[in-house]
């Protein structure tokens, strides 16, 4: 297995995935298999790979050993380099059904409470919204709704704290630009959240509120590589705290495009 690897607490995942982990897969490769079988390695989030990691990969992709079986997994195809892409058999692995998912993730996640609305957060895929139901997810969702709303009444400076808060503060702002668009998501519907993210979505032009979405969705991106992930959680809090100041004013203050 070749996936990122966990900082020295073993809390949180570093930015991607470096050269020497991919070294090392393909040596594992060149190596006999034991008892003459076939040897499989599997790169796990193969788009977090750093681009000298994956030029490093080439070689063995254009010509594997012959016993050797190298999986590279991954939501989001498009994220891979063209000469990876090219040198690899695509095969999709289309999502269940949302009563197939549901059941599947009552039987390994009892302790959810919600087991549709995490199915809702992470698009319908059952092994995103595992991972969530082990974080209290939904709490810490409904918490940085309440920060944004702080936020938006002058009362809190926002601090995006982990890559986690990022992922739900890019949720909420698409919902509130959803609710500006006439919208309501069923996950929403409702809910006293729905009230809540509707009139947040009133004091933003819905430009500012795309603007921001747009710059959240890139600094999403570029965590996944990034060697300093906490300079770039401070920038985004800056972002925020001046989309939100700027969409009261009716216009965003900054359009550098740098998250």
């Amino acid at each position: 297995w070749c996936e990122t690897e966990a900082d020295e607490s073993g809390e949180r995942e570093k930015g991607g995935i470096g050269v020497d982990q991919i070294r090392e897969l393909c040596r594992f490769l060149s190596l006999t298999a034991h008892r003459h079988g076939r040897k499989i390695a599997i790169i796990r989030g193969a788009h977090r790979m750093n681009i000298n990691a994956a030029n490093a990969l080439l070689k063995t992709l254009e010509e594997p050993p012959e016993s050797g079986v190298l999986l590279l997994l991954t939501e989001h195809p498009s994220r891979l380099p063209a000469t990876v892409i090219s040198r690899c058999q695509r095969l999709r692995c289309p999502q269940p059904d949302p009563q197939t998912a549901a059941a599947w993730l009552a039987r390994h996640r009892p302790e959810a409470t919600n087991p549709a609305l995490l199915l809702a957060l992470t698009g319908g895929s059952p092994l995103a919204a595992a991972e969530l139901g082990d974080r209290d997810a939904p709490a810490r969702r409904e918490a940085l709704l309440a920060e944004l709303t702080d936020l938006a009444r002058g009362r809190a400076y926002p601090v995006v704290r982990s890559p986690e808060s990022l992922y739900w503060l890019y949720h909420w702002l698409a919902d509130i630009r959803r609710i500006q668009a006439g919208w309501i998501p069923p996950h929403l519907a409702g809910s006293a959240q729905e009230g809540r993210a509707r009139q947040l979505g009133d004091g933003f032009p819905p430009e500012a509120l795309h603007r921001m979405l747009q710059l959240t969705e890139r600094a999403l991106r570029l965590i996944e590589g990034q060697s300093n992930v906490q300079l770039l959680l401070e920038d985004v809090s800056r972002l925020v705290d001046n989309g939100v100041d700027g969409g009261h004013r009716g216009a965003m203050t900054r359009t550098d495009g740098h998250p």
